[in-house]
C-alpha cells in the first residue's frame, strides 16, 4: 500500500478532530473564524445577497426594484450578468433539467459553466446543494457565500503550509481576495479561484492515502467542473506543482505521484464524460478549440502591478491605458509586498544562500518561467511540454502573483522584517515613484493628481508601524493589517452588493413588457435590445434569438442558410453572442459575437419607389433621421408610425424632379426604436424603425426633396414622415 509522509497539519481522523482543536492555536483560530462565518453567511444569505452585476441589465429594463443594496453594478462584467446568471435562471426556468426548453435554440446546459442541473453531476457541486431545497435567490446567495468561504480558508492553509503564522495565515488569504484579478474576476470565476487551494490542501492533509486520494478526486472534479477553462487549469496546476517540489516533495515519490496521476486522470475523464457532447462541438470550434497561443505579449509595464496594484486605474475603476477595460488590469497584486520588500532585513541576505533554502529557489525559479511566459518572445512550441501554448499570457497572472507572494512570504520568514527609518524613506520613495512612473508614462485621465487612491497605503503603512512601536510588537503583523485592509478599501467596492430576489422573481418591468408585446404567433422572440447580450432575453424567459450559444447550432443556421462558403461556415463555428442585424449577410462583430441577418427571423418590410411628384397623405407621423449619400449609395434612416408586422409595413419613398432611372432601391431592414417606444408610450411601435439604402446612377438634381410615406397594409392611411430638409413640394393637400 502507497504510504505518504507526516504531514505540519494534525491528524485529521475524527477521533483526533476535538483534541487538535484543544492543542493547536492554528485549530482554534479556524473554529472561531468558522463560526464568524456562519453568523455572517445567515445574515449574508438570509437577505439573499450576491456579487452579482445583474442590476445593470434591471437599471435597463426599467424596473423599479433594482435590488442594488451597495456599490455600482459593473456593466464590463458581461461574463457574469449575459451569461453565467442568466443561464442560472434558465436553469431553474427550466426545472434544473439538461436541455433548455426555455430556450430557441433548445441547446445543452453541460457546458463550460457549471449550472444547477438535477442530474449526477450535482455531486460535484457542492455550493449548488442548495437548490433543491431553497427559493432560487437564496440559493444563489449561498453558492457566492460559499465560495466566498472555500476562498479564504482554503488559502489561509495554503500559506500556512508555506510557513505563515496562523494569523497570518489568514490575512494573507483576505489580501489575494482583495486584489485584481480575483474581485475583477469574482462573479463568473468563483469556483476556479475558491477551489484551487483545497487540491494542495488534501494532498497535503494527514487523512490515511486512500480517503486523501478519495477526497482529491472529490475536490479535483469539483474544480474542473465547475468551470471549465483549461488556460487557469494549467497554470494553477502548475502552482500546486511549485508549492509541492517546494514544501511537501514527499507528496511527490514515486508510488504517492502514481496514486495522484491515477486520481487525476480520475478526475478528468468523469468530467470529459459529463461534458462530452459539449467537449466534442466544442474542439473543433475557431473559438475557443483552436486557440493557441504564444508567450510574450503581455504588457511589461502592466507587470509591475503586481508591485504597484492600482496604479492603472482611478477611484472609479477607469482604465489610464489603452485596453477593453480595468478587468484586463487585475493582476494578484498586494500592497503588502513591496512594504515586507522594503522592510526585509536584507543584510542577513547571505543566510538564504548559506542555507541553500530549497522552497526559496523553487519558487523563484517557477516565478521566473512564468514571468517568461507572460513578457519574452516565447514561441508557441516551446510551451507545449507544459501545455502553456493553450495559455494566454494574460492568463498566467494569477499564477504568476501568487507565486510572487509565495516567494516574499517565504524571503521573510528566512530574513525577517526589521523597522529602520531608512526603510521607511526607500518605502515611502518607491510608492510615490512607481505612481509618478506609471502616470508619466500613461497620462493619466486627467494628469497624475486624478489617481491619489495609489498613494492611500502610505499613510496606512506609516499608522501601522506607529501601532506596532506603541504596542512593542513585531512589524509583520502590522504591515499586513494595512496591506489587507488597503485592499479591501481600493478592491472591495468593485463588485456590489446586489438582493438575489428581483433576478429571480422576474417581476414585470417596462422592458419584458414591451417584449412580451413582441414575441411572434410561434413563441419566439426576434427583437433585442441593443445594450443586452448574451442570454439575457432567455433568462427573463423568453425563447429568443439573440442568445449566448456556448456549442454553435450549426443545424439551425445550415436551416436558416443553406449551404454555406466555408469563411461563413468559420464563422458560425465558435462559442458566440448571437446579435440580429441589419444586414443580407452573417457578420463577426467580436471574437465572441456574430451578427445574424434580421430578415431570417422576421419578415421585413416592403418598400416602393414613387419618382417625380409627392402622393397626397392623410396624417403625418414619423421621422427622417438621415439622408446620407456616400458614392452611388444613398442611406435614409427613420422611423415609421408602423404597428403591425412583416409585409404590412409599407414604405413609400418619393424623390421629386427625379427621373424614374435615377433610383433603384436596393434593400430595406427595420429596426427595434426603444426610444420612439419609451416617447409614445406604445410597444407595438418597437419595429417602427428602418434604415433604406438605394443605388443612384447619378447625383441627385439639386433641390430634389425626399418625400417618406408610410401605411400599414393598403388600406392603412398614409402618413407623411416629418423631414428637416423637406420643402413645399410634399406638401400635397390631404384627401
Amino acid at each position: 500500500m502507497m504510504k505518504m509522509a507526516s504531514s505540519p497539519y494534525p491528524a485529521s481522523a475524527a477521533s483526533y478532530i476535538l483534541n487538535s482543536i484543544r492543542r493547536s492555536a492554528w485549530w482554534r483560530l479556524n473554529l472561531g473564524l468558522g463560526l464568524l462565518f456562519m453568523l455572517v453567511g445567515a445574515v449574508y444569505v438570509g437577505n439573499a445577497w450576491s456579487p452579482s452585476s445583474y442590476g445593470h441589465v434591471l437599471r435597463i429594463a426599467g424596473a423599479t426594484q433594482t435590488g442594488i443594496i451597495w456599490g455600482e453594478p459593473r456593466a464590463l462584467r458581461s461574463d457574469e450578468w449575459s451569461v453565467t446568471t442568466p443561464l442560472t435562471q434558465a436553469s431553474v426556468n427550466n426545472g434544473f433539467r439538461r436541455f433548455n426548453q426555455t430556450s430557441y435554440y433548445g441547446e445543452d446546459l453541460r457546458i463550460n459553466y457549471g449550472l444547477p442541473l438535477a442530474d449526477w453531476g450535482l455531486v460535484f457541486k457542492p455550493t449548488f446543494w442548495a437548490y433543491p431545497w431553497l427559493p432560487p435567490a437564496y440559493a444563489f446567495s449561498w453558492h457566492y457565500f460559499a465560495m466566498f468561504g472555500l476562498f479564504v480558508f482554503g488559502y489561509a492553509h495554503l500559506f500556512r503550509l508555506a510557513g505563515a503564522a496562523p494569523v497570518a495565515a489568514f490575512l494573507l488569504s483576505g489580501a489575494i481576495y482583495f486584489t485584481g484579478t480575483v474581485q475583477f474576476f469574482w462573479s463568473s470565476n468563483a469556483s476556479l479561484l475558491a477551489i484551487f487551494p483545497w487540491l494542495v490542501v488534501v494532498l497535503c492533509s494527514s487523512l490515511p492515502v486512500w480517503p486523501r486520494l478519495l477526497a482529491f478526486y472529490w475536490v479535483a472534479t469539483c474544480w474542473l467542473m465547475g468551470n471549465f477553462y483549461p488556460p487557469f487549469f494549467i497554470s494553477f496546476s502548475f502552482v500546486a506543482l511549485v508549492l509541492l517540489i517546494a514544501f511537501r516533495p514527499d507528496v511527490l515519490k514515486p508510488k504517492s505521484l502514481l496514486g495522484i496521476g491515477l486520481v487525476s486522470a480520475a478526475a478528468c475523464a468523469t468530467v470529459v464524460f459529463y461534458l462530452w457532447d459539449y467537449l466534442q462541438h466544442t474542439i473543433s470550434t475557431i473559438y475557443p478549440g483552436q486557440r493557441t497561443s504564444a508567450g510574450g505579449y503581455y504588457p511589461k509595464l502592466m507587470l509591475l502591478t503586481q508591485l504597484w496594484p492600482n496604479a492603472l486605474f482611478d477611484a472609479d475603476y477607469r482604465s489610464s491605458v489603452t485596453l477593453a477595460n480595468v478587468v484586463e488590469l487585475g493582476t494578484v497584486g498586494l500592497f503588502w509586498t513591496l512594504a515586507a520588500l522594503c522592510f526585509t532585513d536584507w543584510p542577513r541576505w547571505q543566510a538564504a544562500l548559506v542555507r541553500r533554502d530549497r522552497p526559496l529557489w523553487v519558487l523563484l525559479f517557477g516565478l521566473i518561467l512564468t514571468l517568461l511566459w507572460m513578457i519574452a518572445p516565447v514561441p508557441s512550441w516551446a510551451g507545449r511540454l507544459l501545455l502553456w501554448d493553450r495559455v494566454p499570457p494574460e492568463r498566467m497572472v494569477f499564477a504568476s502573483g501568487l507565486l510572487l507572494v509565495l516567494l516574499v512570504l517565504r524571503l521573510t520568514t528566512l530574513l525577517g522584517l526589521r523597522f529602520r527609518w531608512p526603510a521607511l524613506l526607500v518605502y515611502v520613495g518607491a510608492v510615490v515613484a512607481g505612481w509618478l512612473v506609471f502616470e508619466m508614462a500613461n497620462g493619466g485621465l486627467a494628469g497624475p493628481w486624478s489617481f491619489p487612491p495609489q498613494l492611500a497605503i502610505i499613510p496606512a503603512v506609516v499608522m501601522a508601524l506607529w501601532v506596532a512601536r506603541l504596542s512593542r510588537q513585531g512589524i509583520a503583523p502590522a504591515l499586513l493589517w494595512a496591506g489587507t485592509l488597503t485592499g479591501m478599501v481600493v478592491f472591495g467596492r468593485f463588485n456590489p452588493l446586489q438582493s438575489a430576489l428581483p433576478i429571480f422573481d422576474q417581476v414585470p418591468n417596462p422592458m419584458t413588457e414591451v417584449l412580451r408585446a413582441n414575441v411572434d404567433e410561434e413563441g419566439i422572440l426576434a427583437v433585442q435590445r441593443e445594450e443586452l447580450i448574451g442570454a439575457t432575453l432567455n433568462g427573463m424567459g423568453f425563447r429568443a434569438v439573440a442568445h449566448l450559444n456556448a456549442v454553435p447550432p450549426m443545424a439551425i443556421w445550415q436551416q436558416k442558410f443553406g449551404t454555406m462558403p466555408t469563411a461563413t461556415l468559420n464563422l458560425f463555428n465558435r462559442y458566440a453572442h448571437v446579435r440580429l442585424i441589419p444586414s443580407q449577410n452573417a457578420r463577426l462583430l467580436a471574437n465572441d459575437q456574430v451578427g445574424v441577418p434580421v430578415a431570417a427571423f422576421r419578415a421585413q418590410p416592403v418598400v416602393t419607389l414613387l419618382a417625380g411628384r409627392p402622393l397626397a397623405y392623410q396624417a403625418q407621423g414619423g421621422y427622417v433621421d438621415a439622408v446620407h449619400q456616400d458614392g452611388s449609395v444613398l442611406t435614409i434612416s427613420g422611423w415609421a408610425p408602423w404597428k403591425s408586422t412583416g409585409g404590412q409595413r409599407q414604405l413609400i419613398l418619393g424623390v421629386a424632379q427625379a427621373e424614374s432611372d435615377t433610383v433603384h432601391l436596393h434593400t430595406i431592414f427595420d429596426r427595434e426604436r426603444w426610444d420612439v417606444v419609451a416617447a409614445l408610450n406604445s410597444p407595438k411601435l418597437l419595429l417602427s424603425g428602418f434604415t433604406v439604402t438605394a443605388s443612384l446612377t447619378g447625383r441627385l438634381p439639386a433641390k430634389s426633396p425626399i418625400c417618406l410615406y408610410a401605411r400599414d397594409g393598403d388600406a392603412g392611411p398614409l402618413y407623411l414622415l416629418a423631414n428637416p430638409a423637406t420643402d413645399q413640394h410634399c406638401q400635397v393637400p390631404r384627401d
